[in-house]
């Protein structure tokens, strides 16, 4: 059973809205404000400590940056929700926090009762936005998943040969080091590399890597480098 209070962290880089946020949220029967750290560096931390149940993010100052501390409060071995105060109708703040991993959005316009109602919705599970921004969000997914069906498609052409060059390379690894370590010539390494390059549709090794982290494409298919060397290197030296 969910409690009636709900313990709330308050992280805002402004002084003045951070104490008003406090002060507003502090007169409420249903909410307790846990901590409310005045510097990014100390928001992980006393998130950790307090373990708030639902974290307000808000910026403010140049040094806050409430994509990293999404990231960082997710990462949390007890994570809490993090629900980001922006700025109204700012598609492109949203889209960023949602993509850093937060549960919810609400304008900075908004009033004490939207912004608790917002938390406790956040606490529940679910998702709350802007009514007029969700059009922007409802795109941006259908189109990141457009592109990540694209990733996997071109990577799908791949052979596994070329999975286990592609990560040697993810790895930063030049054609003759992925040569030694598969058993294979810098020339027919070179053409694995090639070959990687025309079916991801990139023109450098260095977009080779960038397009295959961005989608986590070797997490998700099990590509590690090296997988077959060993089996190579016997096949190598019982042939």
């Amino acid at each position: 059973m969910i409690p009636e209070t709900l313990r709330v962290m308050v992280a805002c880089g402004e002084p003045l809205l951070r104490e008003a946020l406090v002060g507003s949220l502090s007169v409420c029967a249903d909410t307790e404000v846990v901590a409310a750290p005045g510097r990014p560096e100390m928001v992980v931390a006393e998130a950790a400590i307090r373990r708030p149940e639902v974290v307000v993010v808000c910026g403010g100052e140049a040094q806050w940056d409430e994509t990293a501390l999404c990231g960082q409060l997710k990462d949390l071995d007890h994570p809490a929700r993090v629900l980001v105060v922006g700025p109204p109708g700012d598609d492109a703040a949203l889209l960023a926090a949602m993509r850093a991993g937060a549960d919810g959005y609400v304008g900075s316009d908004e009033s004490v009762e939207d912004l608790v109602d917002a938390l406790h919705r956040v606490r529940r599970g679910e998702a709350p936005i802007p009514p007029g921004m969700l059009g922007t969000l409802l795109r941006s997914l259908i189109e990141a998943r457009r592109e990540d069906d694209e990733a996997v498609r071109r990577f799908s052409a791949l052979s596994a040969r070329e999975q286990e060059v592609l990560a040697l390379v993810v790895a930063g690894c030049d054609r003759r080091e992925i040569g030694r370590r598969l058993y294979l010539s810098p020339h027919t390494a070179r053409t694995h590399i090639q070959n990687i390059l025309v079916k991801l549709g990139v023109h450098s090794q260095l977009e080779a890597s960038t397009f295959v982290l961005n989608h986590g494409l070797l997490e998700r298919f099990g590509s590690e480098p090296g997988a077959n060397t060993k089996e190579a290197g016997d096949a190598r030296r019982l042939g």
